[in-house]
């Protein structure tokens, strides 16, 4: 996730045809879509971690770790 921050924080180009306030306006909402997106990753996933452990066929720790990879793929496929 770290390296995605990074990777946004790059991209504050300034676009030529765009006023600094316009700019910033769009980076701004750059950022808020970035963290919604995020937030709503997270409560899938919570709901998915709430789903296996109501079914019970893996450990928590297997269930976390399947979590945290599927997590990792959903926010590197971002």
């Amino acid at each position: 996730m770290r390296s995605k921050w990074m990777d946004i924080d790059e991209m504050r180009v300034q676009h030529p045809l765009l006023t600094l306030k316009q700019n910033h306006e769009l980076i701004r909402r750059l950022f808020v879509n970035i963290i919604l997106i995020c937030t709503n990753i997270f409560e899938h996933t919570i709901q998915e971690a709430q789903i296996f452990h109501d079914r019970y066929v893996f450990s928590h720790a297997a269930n976390m770790t399947r979590l945290r990879t599927l997590l990792a793929d959903r926010i590197n496929t971002l």
